[in-house]
């Protein structure tokens, strides 16, 4: 599973803008979730991600940008989070970007009063 943008360049319509317009899941099958972050949002399903481009890449005005996986180790209470952070100013100075790592624990804490 692979989550991903779509960063439009120029919006011939006029209705989703430029930039960042929406977020989607590329699944395993190859099949792709998309929801529009415009402000009448949808959300759609895609038989792949070529058919998603097809329909929606307007001649390479919008492209699919996939986001960096994280990797996530569960160690009992202790999770942690490692994320390849993929900035390309910080990338460009550091030539191969760089990993951020996020610990945090999490702990169960029991219910102290029951419900009546």
């Amino acid at each position: 599973m692979r989550l991903f943008e779509l960063q439009r360049d120029q919006d011939e319509t006029g209705v989703s803008g430029t930039g960042k317009v929406a977020q989607g899941v590329e699944f395993d099958d190859g099949i792709c979730a998309l929801r529009w972050l415009t402000a009448t949002s949808s959300t759609a399903i895609y038989a792949s991600a070529a058919e998603l481009v097809t329909i929606h890449g307007h001649g390479g005005q919008t492209r699919m940008v996939y986001l960096p996986t994280p990797e996530i180790v569960v160690d009992g209470d202790e999770v942690t989070v490692t994320k390849k952070v993929t900035n390309p100013e910080l990338a460009s100075m550091l030539r191969d970007g760089f990993w951020v790592e996020i610990n945090f624990h999490y702990s169960h804490i029991p219910a102290t009063k029951e419900r009546s």
